[in-house]
């Protein structure tokens, strides 16, 4: 053996390569080889596995004449480039590596595998979910199942089988890709992070459309990338993932442009008004899913087509558009009512919420602004979103407004920054905090003439009272301020006539 200690690597010696090359091609010409010759050839093998990538798990003769060929030896990296901690239970496996983490559940066939398979398939999962672009690493891998890190490091062997053919595929995974790989056991007690993600149960958001609907829908508007999948609901060969997954072309939809491909979309439903926003922003082309509208929408430049909003009654109310698609199937009334009422109200509720932003869109309402936490009166139900209807004047028009400032902030907003609307005038041009907030609201009520005595917390009474004085009816501040009665407005936030200080009063005087 050839020891170099300057690239901390193993290599054979060139006469000894070209010795194990003839007697491999020696052998495959020959349609019945003596046992003897079959017995040195293994022996040669297992003195040379020490020195040859990935050959402890490979015993195929024509394998090893290429790589006699091109190997340079083992490399015994001292630091590694990634650490990956791996672990599996009857609930799924999951990893964690460098402050990313990752999980899945099993298949029907995986749950009928013995723990020793989930232990050594979990480590397959984890190295695929974190070098599918990767080329020439080195990875050290802490399990803490020791059959399993025997296999891996052994390349293989005797006792079983089907862990035999899963470290081959994690070998080959490896081969393809110039990654060293070494497992290392770690007692369970300490393997917390990986542990805790293998026993998180299923998303409830984990659905996906039902595989005939789904192949009649791509006839009419073929897909190319799954934008919100995983590895076990994928419809598409390429697919993005929430978190890192085997197999995905990326993680998090949203931070991958949507323009060089067509993509097909079936999100939760909170997420809808933001797909449509990204659509439209990039001009991608889209095939957006959501099971409970049916009419027809041209997603690729974002608008909807007449005939649709002629054709189709508009309802505000989502369970209403869910009994006419039930009467439109021939279901009697009292079948709807008695399947209308299996939804819980908290259910009703949250689908409402996004059941209201998709059709705001759809109607060209304007914009929309959700709330992302609740309020201080509110405990139960869904969030609260705020619609702004779009003015035919432009100059007057808050929606058109948000738009400019949107695409003029675009240049100024950093990664960490994308998800915050209000930015500093100033450079670096950070998000603002709430007192420069306060500040502008007061610069801006006093430009419109409300009086100076409101402040910044006080503009939902300040814009309420304002439009009291200014005729507005009672009914419609309230809908729109979601008061219940006219009494909570008079009596916490109507301001018309404001009683001078003391001091204000002895200097008028």
């Amino acid at each position: 053996m050839v020891v170099n200690s300057e690239s901390l690597s193993l290599a054979l010696p060139t006469d000894k390569k070209g010795k194990l090359t003839a007697l491999c091609q020696r052998l495959l010409k020959r349609k019945s080889p003596p046992l003897r010759d079959v017995a040195t050839l293994l022996g040669h093998f297992a003195w040379a596995i020490s020195a040859v990538p990935y050959s402890q798990a490979i015993a195929d003769i024509k394998w090893w004449v290429k790589a006699l060929l091109k190997s340079k030896g083992c490399t015994f990296a001292s630091n590694p480039d990634l650490t990956i901690y791996a672990d599996a239970s009857r609930l799924g496996w999951g990893f964690h590596c460098d402050g990313t983490s990752g999980r899945g559940p099993w298949t029907s066939a995986d749950l009928r595998r013995h723990i020793n398979e989930l232990e050594l398939l979990a480590a397959l999962y984890a190295v695929q979910s974190m070098t599918k672009n990767s080329r020439g690493l080195s990875i050290l891998l802490y399990l803490d199942n020791t059959t399993a890190v025997a296999y891996i490091n052994r390349g293989g062997g005797t006792h079983s089988k089907h862990l035999c053919e899963l470290a081959r595929l994690l070998f080959d995974w490896c081969e393809d890709r110039n990654l060293f790989i070494r497992a290392i056991h770690l007692p369970g007690v300490q393997n917390t992070q990986a542990d805790e993600q293998s026993r998180i149960l299923v998303d409830s958001s984990d659905w996906r459309l039902s595989t005939p609907v789904f192949n009649h829908i791509m006839n009419i508007w073929p897909a190319e990338v799954d934008l919100f999948s995983c590895a076990w609901n994928a419809q598409l060969h390429r697919f993005n993932s929430k978190l890192p997954q085997p197999g995905a072309m990326a993680c998090n939809a949203f931070a991958i442009s949507w323009a060089n491909f067509i993509g097909y979309a079936f999100p939760p439903f909170c997420l809808v008004s933001r797909c449509i926003s990204k659509m439209q922003k990039e001009k991608a082309d889209l095939v957006l899913d959501n099971s409970t509208f049916s009419q027809s929408i041209n997603l690729s430049d974002g608008r909807v087509t007449p005939a649709a909003i002629e054709q189709a009654p508009y309802h505000a109310i989502r369970l209403e558009a869910i009994k006419q698609r039930l009467r439109k199937g021939g279901f009697s009334e009292g079948v709807i009512e008695l399947l209308v009422a299996a939804n819980r109200p908290s259910t009703t509720a949250a689908y409402q919420s996004a059941w209201t932003t998709w059709s705001s869109w759809c109607l060209r309402r304007g914009a929309q602004f959700n709330l992302s936490q609740p309020r201080k009166s509110q405990r139960t139900g869904a969030l609260r979103s705020i619609s702004l209807r779009r003015f035919t004047n432009p100059l007057t028009c808050p929606v058109t407004c948000m738009e400019n400032y949107i695409d003029r902030t675009a240049c100024l907003t950093e990664s960490q920054n994308r998800s915050y609307l209000w930015l500093s005038l100033r450079k670096p041009h950070k998000p603002v905090g709430a007192s420069t907030l306060g500040r502008w609201i007061k610069l801006y009520l006093k430009e419109a003439n409300v009086d100076p005595y409101f402040t910044a917390h006080s503009i939902r009474g300040a814009a309420a009272s304002h439009a009291a004085l200014a005729g507005v009816p009672i009914d419609t501040i309230l809908r729109t301020a979601d008061w219940s009665r006219e009494s909570t407005f008079n009596r916490f936030y109507r301001r018309d006539i404001i009683a001078p200080s003391v001091a204000e009063a002895f200097f008028q005087t």
